[in-house]
C-alpha cells in the first residue's frame, strides 16, 4: 500500500513538471491559390497579412479577423473569405449566403489577366467569346469567339469615349473585320454562371451584336486621359 502511495506521488510530481506545449496556430490558406466557389472562380494572394481576392467582379482586399478556427478574412461591405484549411473555404460576398469552395489546379482567367498587364477583358455567351484589350493610347485587342474556334487581332485601335464620361469603344478593322467593343459602366451579371461584373460589353463585328460583361485591372475609370494621355502613355 505505501508502494502504491509512493508511486502515485511520483506521477503527479512529473505531471506537473511537464511543460505546456503551445495550441497549434490555426491552419491558413496559402500564400496563392485558385479556388472553385460554385460557378465562380476566384484567386488569392496573401499579401502583407491581407488576402486579395481576384474574380470577375473586381479585386477585393480583405483584412483579416478573429476566428473560432480557421483563418478569417473580411471587410466593411459584408465581403468574408474564411478559409477551413489548405483546400477548401467559405466565401460570402456583399453579405450573401456563402459559398463553399475548393483548391483547384485549374487557372483564372481574371487573374491571367491581370498578371499580363490587360487593360480590360470581357466575356460573353451563346455563342461564347471573349475580349482582351492590352494598354496603351492605341491599344492591340484580341477577340476569341465561337467558343474559341476563331480568332482575331487587332493590332492597334482607336479608343472613343462619348461624353456622358460612363462609355468607351474601342474599333479596330483586320483582315477585312471591323470590330467595334463598346464599354457600359453599369452593373451586369453573365447570363450563364451568375457571375457579377462592373461593366456591360457589347461586341459589333460587321453588324453583328454579342453582348456581355467584364472588368477594368485598374483602380480608377479615367476616360478623360483617352481624350488625353498622361506622360506613361496608360489611358486608364
Amino acid at each position: 500500500m505505501r508502494l502504491f502511495i509512493l508511486l502515485s506521488l511520483l506521477a503527479a510530481t512529473l505531471g506537473a513538471c511537464r511543460p505546456t506545449l503551445p495550441a497549434a496556430p490555426p491552419p491558413s490558406p496559402a500564400s496563392e491559390q485558385t479556388y472553385q466557389c460554385g460557378d465562380l472562380r476566384i484567386h488569392t494572394l496573401l499579401e502583407n497579412g491581407e488576402l486579395l481576392l481576384i474574380m470577375g467582379r473586381g479585386d477585393l482586399r480583405l483584412a483579416p479577423v478573429v476566428a473560432a478556427s480557421g483563418a478569417r478574412f473580411a471587410d466593411q461591405r459584408d465581403n468574408e473569405f474564411w478559409s477551413k484549411g489548405r483546400d477548401e473555404a467559405l466565401l460570402s460576398l456583399d453579405g450573401d449566403e456563402p459559398l463553399i469552395c475548393r483548391a483547384t489546379q485549374a487557372p483564372s482567367p481574371w487573374a491571367e489577366a491581370r498578371e499580363r498587364g490587360l487593360q480590360y477583358r470581357a466575356i460573353g455567351q451563346e455563342p461564347g467569346w471573349v475580349a482582351e484589350v492590352e494598354g496603351g493610347a492605341t491599344p492591340a485587342m484580341r477577340l476569341t469567339l465561337d467558343y474559341g474556334s476563331r480568332e482575331l487581332v487587332f493590332a492597334t485601335t482607336d479608343p472613343e469615349p462619348d461624353t456622358s464620361a460612363n462609355t468607351v469603344s474601342f474599333l479596330g478593322q483586320t483582315e477585312g473585320v471591323q470590330a467595334k467593343l463598346r464599354i457600359d459602366r453599369e452593373p451586369c451579371q453573365d447570363s450563364m454562371s451568375g457571375e457579377r461584373f462592373p461593366t456591360r460589353a457589347e461586341l459589333q463585328l460587321n453588324g453583328d451584336v454579342l453582348r456581355g460583361c467584364g472588368r477594368f485591372f485598374s483602380d480608377e475609370w479615367k476616360l478623360k486621359d483617352l481624350i488625353e494621355p498622361p506622360a506613361q502613355n496608360l489611358p486608364f
